[in-house]
């Protein structure tokens, strides 16, 4: 498909999705040294067992609750939340030169161009106590506004519809970050030379 999977290898060849094997990764690089490699060990005997081909991030919290002491579970859970995928499911497709993100909502909407980034932004910019009110409404706006696809345009029409006037040019400013200038890259091999345009 065009979902990102990192191939593990072992003699199981098991596949990684969305940020399982930054988990693996960083639980390997929380280890101390003197233990990493037994650890190693227990991670890929554990994938083995329960996971067949398809290692996802649910499959590492039962990894990990599986291979660790209880007096340590809890610090290997914080571990892996670092790389939790949020809410949001991104499903990078190679189309051309632009690329898109899936959002996992019921909606099932693609992201294009950085609308993402300007999605994502929006939230960084929102104070922590407003901030799944925010995200509640732009989900909203969206599943309103945009039928599949997200553009950039339809985030600020979306921001538009769900800010209050006081502070909708913060939030326009949030956005501008993010645009494409008028720059579409379209790269065209045409024999030795390449043409962006």
């Amino acid at each position: 498909g065009a979902s990102t999977t990192t191939v593990l290898s072992t003699s199981e060849g098991v596949c990684f999705e969305q940020n399982s094997k930054l988990m693996y990764d960083n639980m390997l690089e929380e280890t101390p040294w003197f233990i990493r490699k037994m650890v190693q060990k227990n991670m890929n005997n554990a994938i083995a067992d329960l996971c067949e081909e398809i290692v996802t991030e649910n499959d590492m919290y039962e990894v990990v609750k599986q291979i660790t002491p209880k007096a340590n579970l809890q610090n290997s859970i914080d571990a892996l939340d670092k790389h939790k995928t949020h809410a949001v499911k991104e499903l990078v497709v190679s189309n051309g030169a632009s690329t898109t993100t899936v959002l996992s909502t019921s909606e099932g909407v693609c992201f294009e161009q950085n609308s993402k980034l300007m999605y994502d932004n929006m939230l960084e910019e929102t104070p922590w106590f407003i901030r799944k009110m925010v995200q509640k409404n732009m989900n909203n706006a969206i599943a309103d506004l945009c039928e599949e696809i997200v553009t950039e345009n339809d985030m600020y029409e979306v921001v538009k519809q769900i800010t209050p006037k006081a502070n909708l040019q913060n939030s326009i400013d949030a956005l501008d970050k993010h645009k494409t200038h008028a720059v579409k890259e379209l790269v065209v091999s045409n024999g030795a030379s390449t043409t962006t345009v």
